[in-house]
């Protein structure tokens, strides 16, 4: 096994998710600290096959993650916050999204640059069923690689893509040399500070993500390839970066994020355990807290939810609505209840709220409360060790 960033055979087994549908082991770099997944390759390309939304019932919690793909949305804003932060030295006219998902950027951005045209690399079909007959939009529905264009682009979009892929490099490489002198790229990954806090309950070393990034790592091996960083858009959540294309390439550096990540790693491994022990506890006094009587409500349906039932039993039956504003653009139902968005709130009168989002914000919070202001919310993360 070698290291796709700094080639160095030196690498360690560190973790085994839980439930893996491909038994995934993750790895990390003993001289870089990259992190890293090695899977058995039949059972991962069986899982590759485009899904069926009918058959779509749930988030899971574990590392056999489902088909359904959702929530790239909320990052477009970031990619525009960069973009009116830097100065252009050239034009945008010709943008590639290289995994268009249901939308959302390309869209924007045919507003945003008054483009004549889009190009989006999409495989799945039914997630591009709302702007697939857009006549500025150009869907290529194959490997990445194999995209014939016979042009280069001004600015190319990578939004939760990169960790899908089993060749970072290669992908990266395909990057450089479809951009145009001085063009722009902005990449946006999950964030491996995303488990550096006590409220793990959900798996995030999952199937459908292969690479696992620090900021320091991705920003300093992309610059080793030939780009310029413009811009950073980081949140614990997820690494945004902006580059130029640039013909200075300074080489890979020297870094030391083996302990770190290691560290990080073993205490969530630690944390996820003791948090998944507590949620029967907790749903018991749920019962009491969430009696029938009462407007009950589960916001936010995902993979927090699954863990609260897979590992704390809980039980629907004392809820009355699910909301979860991404997983509703894809399913009406989970767990074989209605599920809606929070338009719904405003008809409301709430009694108690389980909020089961990691890191509420304060907007959020006041949307809960706007029309309910007595509502009863119970934080999921005030119950997880500290």
């Amino acid at each position: 096994m070698e290291c796709n960033f700094c080639l160095s055979n030196n690498v360690d087994l560190i973790y085994t998710p839980i439930n893996s549908k491909i038994n995934l082991d993750i790895n990390i770099c003993k001289n870089c600290g990259l992190v890293f997944g090695s899977y058995d390759s039949e059972a991962y390309e069986a899982s590759n096959i485009t899904p069926l939304e009918k058959k779509f019932s749930h988030l899971s919690c574990n590392a056999g993650y489902s088909e359904i793909r959702v929530g790239k949305q909320q990052m477009v804003k970031y990619f525009f916050e960069a973009i009116k932060n830097v100065t252009l030295d050239i034009p945008i006219n010709k943008v590639l999204d290289m995994k268009s998902a249901r939308g959302h950027f390309a869209l924007s951005a045919l507003d945003y640059f008054k483009l004549e045209s889009i190009d989006c690399i999409e495989e799945d079909d039914y997630m591009t069923v709302t702007y697939d007959k857009n006549s500025k939009i150009n869907i290529w529905r194959d490997k990445y690689h194999k995209l014939n264009t016979n042009y280069n682009y001004d600015l190319i979009y990578s939004c939760h893509t990169l960790e899908h892929y089993s060749n970072p490099t290669k992908v990266l490489t395909f990057i450089k040399n479809k951009l145009s002198k001085d063009g722009l790229f902005y990449i946006d990954v999950p964030n491996n500070e995303n488990i550096n806090h006590n409220h793990n309950i959900d798996e995030f070393f999952y199937d459908k993500h292969l690479y696992y990034y620090n900021e320091e790592i991705l920003s300093s091996y992309i610059e080793s390839l030939g780009f310029e960083l413009l811009y950073k858009h980081s949140t614990p959540q997820n690494i945004g970066l902006l580059f130029k294309n640039s013909n200075d390439k300074k080489g890979y550096p020297k870094l030391n994020l083996y302990n770190y990540n290691v560290n990080l790693i073993n205490n969530y491994k630690k944390n996820i355990t003791i948090n998944r022990s507590i949620l029967i506890e907790k749903q018991k006094q749920l019962n009491n807290n969430f009696p029938k009587e009462k407007c009950n409500i589960v916001f936010g349906s995902g993979r927090l939810l699954d863990a609260f039932i897979q590992y704390g039993k809980l039980n629907l039956d004392n809820f009355d609505y699910l909301i979860d504003d991404y997983l509703s653009q894809v399913t009406n139902t989970l767990y074989n209840k209605e599920l809606h968005n929070s338009s719904i709130l405003n008809n409301l009168h709430l009694d108690n709220i389980l909020l089961l989002v990691k890191h509420p914000s304060k907007e959020l919070i006041n949307n809960l409360t706007k029309n309910n202001p007595d509502v009863n919310i119970i934080y999921l993360s005030e119950w997880l060790t500290k």
